[in-house]
């Protein structure tokens, strides 16, 4: 696969850029197609305090404990530990020049010995299949990974998780339809139906 040239992410904007176009990212894509799949904008600011603490505790980091995240940050050391998380990438930027579109994956590991693109929730629902399906594709053009599994790991405030796993064959099938419903979308001069990236 050719790989862009440049390939840039704004995080002011929440904007990637392909060879200077921009791009379309992978929550936009799946906010715009499956209407009510984001949570509130609290659920978000929530999401992003516990990414950033998930991120560091996979790169072996220290933080300052804090009780409103406690529970979350047990729940993923919790979940490393049972199923013997083996690190590989974190918060990895990827892209497909092929397919035109970007995202931030928040983990690639050994997941009980099984390699697979991780993504942390507050609550799974049927579209994180194909959120980890679209990284494993801008993976392999982006880092030459063949990543074939996907993990949903839904990490709760009680110290407790859940963790569905995929073969992603189908769902990285069904992501390139996704992304032509995105198209037509676009084409026939629907909005989207969330203004955040």
């Amino acid at each position: 696969m050719k790989s862009p040239d440049t390939f840039t992410f704004d995080a002011a904007r929440h904007e990637y850029r392909l060879d200077g176009a921009v791009v379309p990212s992978v929550t936009q894509i799946l906010r715009d197609v499956l209407p009510g799949w984001a949570g509130t904008e609290y659920d978000m600011a929530l999401g992003t305090c516990c990414h950033a603490r998930f991120a560091m505790l996979a790169r072996g980091e220290e933080f300052e404990p804090d009780p409103q995240f406690d529970g979350y940050v047990a729940a993923w050391r919790k979940w490393a530990l049972e199923c013997k998380v083996r690190v590989m990438h974190v918060e990895a930027r990827v892209a497909s020049v092929r397919l035109q579109f970007a995202g931030t994956l928040d983990l690639v590991a050994e997941v009980s010995g099984v390699v697979s693109v991780c993504d942390y929730k507050a609550t799974l629902t049927p579209a994180t299949e194909h959120q980890v399906a679209a990284y494993a594709l801008a993976l392999l053009e982006s880092r030459g990974l063949v990543v074939n599994y996907g993990a949903g790991v839904e990490l709760r405030a009680d110290g407790t998780y859940k963790m569905q796993t995929w073969p992603l064959k189908r769902a990285k099938e069904e992501w390139k339809s996704i992304l032509t419903v995105y198209g037509l979308r676009r084409k026939c001069g629907v909005k989207e139906n969330h203004e955040r990236n």
